[in-house]
């Protein structure tokens, strides 16, 4: 189980990432929850993660689940499919250390996710880590109609 350990921290906490296993799926419920207007179930997480190409890691202060990144590798190109803080943890660099992790964690060509145009924190936190506006799917988000940022960036690493 990978681990990535990180000292001094703005909270004083040691924070560890882990991969989720599906025992401790109902964590991540919990805090999708809080977090989406439309979120995940437990057997959405179960049946992405029943597949070779989902990863779901955790970033755990004193043993308890504070955020999480959902991504999907296919032959190199990263999906960000969801990340979470949880709201009592918010502003803390949690989401930062997950996207850093993702990034670092495998060989990628490219990466694309999308945003609802409304969610100014996490546009910022994508542009940080070089993402780019690339286009926008407009009423994708049903429960609201917000549109949906497209946002990719390509690994020029991966072209050497």
């Amino acid at each position: 189980m990978p681990t990535y350990s990180v000292g001094q921290d703005p909270m004083q906490m040691t924070c560890s990432i882990v991969e989720v296993k599906p025992e401790r799926l109902a964590e991540v419920v919990e805090i999708e929850k809080l977090c989406f207007s439309a979120p995940w179930n437990e057997e959405s997480y179960r049946a992405a993660m029943s597949g070779d190409s989902y990863f779901l890691f955790g970033l755990y202060t004193s043993g308890r689940l504070a955020a999480y990144i959902l991504f999907q590798d296919v032959l190199g190109s990263l999906e960000l499919v969801n990340i979470a803080t949880a709201p009592g943890c918010r502003r803390r660099g949690y989401a930062g250390r997950l996207m850093a992790f993702m990034l670092g964690s495998r060989d990628w060509k490219d990466i694309a996710l999308e945003v609802r145009s409304r969610n100014d924190p996490a546009i910022r936190l994508y542009e940080k880590f070089g993402l780019l506006r690339t286009g926008v799917r407009h009423g994708y988000y049903s429960d609201d109609g917000d549109d949906a940022l497209i946002m990719t960036r390509h690994n020029e690493r991966s072209d050497s």
